[in-house]
């Protein structure tokens, strides 16, 4: 927290699939829709920039003069100052000039002001303001930056307001302004200053009050996270790259690993600083790095090449670069006119028509989700919500991309990259893209028989937009993890998978959007209640065991048995607590919560019967002393007569 205190006070914080007879159909249908995405989108931008902005909390005096507000203050009992809510008087108006927003925090109805009996008058403002702040970061991380918090009168012109600026001097000494920064920011000066806005119209110009802030970044998180890091991964990736004893393709790989870890660092840093012109001191570095790991791979495979290659290129080479050119002749032919914005789907279809009944129309569009890996991650049970990864191939058919193998060097497949995730590409037009994602979903649970319960959770994958008369979806396994063994490791410690079904549900709507087919994926999970069992069930039953021996030991007063009991009733009550952070808040009383009640009834039964007991005996013993003592008198009066 940065802050900062002036008379203006401020305190400152920087804070598909188709029939040969259809193919004329749909070419012109697919160009209409071409021809459509071109149009529409021709001026389209949805670029956005990110800005250099630093917010500030700010706590303002204003001194003003008021002439109307004037008294005597003998004639008032010496009364010299009165306060009163701002809008009861005339304020001069304060805002931020050339700020992205302002907030002030307490609404004038409670905003005081002091009014003196010499027409001086002043008022307190609290505020969030923020501001642009233009940042040089060619140092960073070892730079200094001065932002700036201008504030002005609006609508009244130099002529008729004259603005003065102060800081309060208390915060101005050193041990007050090293208080004023955050972990990242330090503040080194702080400063005020008027200047005079020039309009140059009939308005006039206008005064700014300005105060400026100088900060100082501290390095040491970019020294350890950033600095010392890739200094190392760069020396040893260096030794790596020219060891004698590995193999080319071994160096190249540390080399590519070292220079993707940099890339990596250069966008974690490109995050932490606003784009500006010049290069920051750190992307030099960083870039430095990289410069040097590429010379020493090109060192290397020069050498090598110099070292093995003086005999001639190898077939193995021509047919690679034979390969190469295909390839690239390939794909220049396949994506020529190729349009990503025109979908495949063919959407000239009625939606409460059932799907493919009509004819001379073409298929509809399949689309095919692989399954070959699912693992849970998480049971969220409060929230009712499952997390797992899930590794998925999607199939479909791209009519518009297919070839002739035979032409391109018998070249099958092609790999294509969409935002650095790989697709593969068929000569007969079939297309596949893999997915690796973590699905959280939310999952109904039926806790009655908890810890011993099992449940069946659904993750549901669709095309969204596309109703079922334009896309049919078909799902798939992976074959190989279904055997129990596999099955068996897609659990957790405490919740083992015993089943994974898939199937194809459709969704009805009802109306002229059309229906939608969803892949179901049914996750079967079983509970392992070892930890309720030896945390939950065997503790509370030796603690209600013992408490209600503890309750009818003959030895101890009512007092402590009655301690003994009410401890018991606590501690059952815990561990309902503790129960109830575990499990969903469902209509249904779940087991370990029905045993957990057992107790506190058998508990609150002993205590009862404690307290009866003690009352039965101390009435048999009063009847039987009642009993004895009439006996007693009777003997006497016997032998008295």
């Amino acid at each position: 927290m940065l802050s900062v205190l002036t008379p203006l006070t401020v305190f400152l914080f920087f804070e598909s699939h188709l029939p040969v007879k259809c193919e004329t159909a749909y070419e012109s249908y697919i160009n209409h829709q071409k021809r459509l995405a071109n149009d529409i989108f021709q001026n389209y931008n949805n670029d956005d920039q990110p800005q250099e902005k630093v917010s500030f909390a700010v706590e303002l005096v204003t001194f003003w003069k008021e002439p109307r507000l004037r008294w005597n203050p003998p004639e008032y009992g010496n009364i010299e100052q009165l306060y009163v809510t701002e809008k009861k008087i005339w304020t001069p108006p304060i805002q931020p000039f050339g700020s992205n927003s302002y907030e002030i925090f307490m609404n004038g109805d409670i905003r005081l002001n002091i009014i003196r009996y010499n027409t001086e008058a002043s008022g307190y403002i609290s505020a969030k303001i923020a501001t642009v702040c233009p940042m040089n970061v060619a140092d960073f991380p070892f730079d200094s930056q001065v932002c700036q918090v201008r504030l002005c009168s609006p609508y009244f012109a130099i002529e008729e307001i004259r603005m003065l600026a102060e800081v309060y001097q208390a915060i101005l000494d050193p041990d007050m302004i090293s208080t004023m920064g955050n972990s990242e920011w330090s503040v080194v000066r702080l400063g005020s200053k008027v200047e005079q806005l020039k309009f140059f119209d009939h308005f006039g110009s206008m005064e700014l009050v300005i105060f400026e802030i100088e900060i100082k970044r501290n390095p040491v998180y970019y020294i350890y996270m950033i600095l010392i890091p890739s200094f190392i991964i760069n020396a040893v990736s260096l030794i790596g790259v020219f060891l004698k004893d590995a193999d080319r393709m071994s160096r190249l790989g540390v080399g590519l690993t070292n220079i993707m870890t940099m890339t990596f660092i250069l966008g974690v840093m490109a995050d932490k600083i606003p784009k500006t012109p010049s290069v920051p001191l750190l992307g030099n570095y960083i870039m430095a790095n990289l410069a040097i790991m590429v010379v020493a791979i090109f060192t290397m495979t020069v050498l090598q090449s110099v070292r093995t290659g003086m005999q001639g290129r190898s077939d193995n080479v021509e047919e690679y670069e034979s390969f190469l050119s295909h390839q690239k002749r390939l794909v220049a032919d396949v994506f020529n006119g190729y349009d990503a914005l025109v979908t495949p789907v063919y959407t000239k279809v009625d939606s409460l028509l059932p799907p493919d009944s009509v004819p001379n129309k073409p298929a509809r569009f399949n689309l095919t989700i692989f399954l070959f890996y699912v693992k849970l991650v998480e049971v969220v049970e409060p929230q009712e919500k499952v997390s797992v990864v899930t590794e998925i191939i999607l199939y479909w058919n791209e009519p518009r991309l297919a070839w002739n193998d035979s032409d391109y060097g018998d070249i099958q497949s092609i790999y294509v990259t969409e935002e650095k995730h790989f697709h593969q590409v068929r000569y007969d037009s079939q297309a596949s893209a893999y997915v690796s994602a973590i699905i959280s979903t939310v999952c109904p649970m039926n806790v009655a028989d908890f810890p011993f319960d099992d449940q069946v959770c659904k993750v549901r994958f669709c095309v969204p937009y596309f109703n079922i008369g334009e896309i049919k979806l078909l799902q798939e396994i992976y074959g190989q993890i279904m055997n129990p063994f596999s099955i068996a490791t897609m659990g957790t410690s405490e919740w083992l998978m015993t089943n994974l079904i898939g199937k194809v549900d459709e969704l009805k709507y009802n109306d002229t959007f059309g229906n939608m087919e969803t892949i179901v994926y049914e996750l079967h999970m079983q509970r392992n209640p070892v930890y309720y069992v030896y945390m939950i069930l065997i503790p509370s039953f030796i603690i209600n065991a013992v408490s209600i021996i503890g309750v009818f030991l003959k030895e101890a007063d009512q007092m402590s048995k009655l301690g003994v009991g009410l401890t018991n009733i606590m501690t059952m009550t815990f561990i309902l607590g503790v129960m109830a952070d575990k499990i969903p808040k469902t209509p249904s009383i779940p087991l370990l919560g029905i045993y957990i009640i057992i107790n506190l009834a058998l508990m609150i039964v002993a205590i009862f019967l404690m307290f009866f007991l003690k009352i039965i005996r101390r009435h048999i013993q009063k009847r039987i002393e009642t009993t004895k003592n009439l006996a007693e008198t009777g003997n006497m009066l016997w032998e008295a007569f």
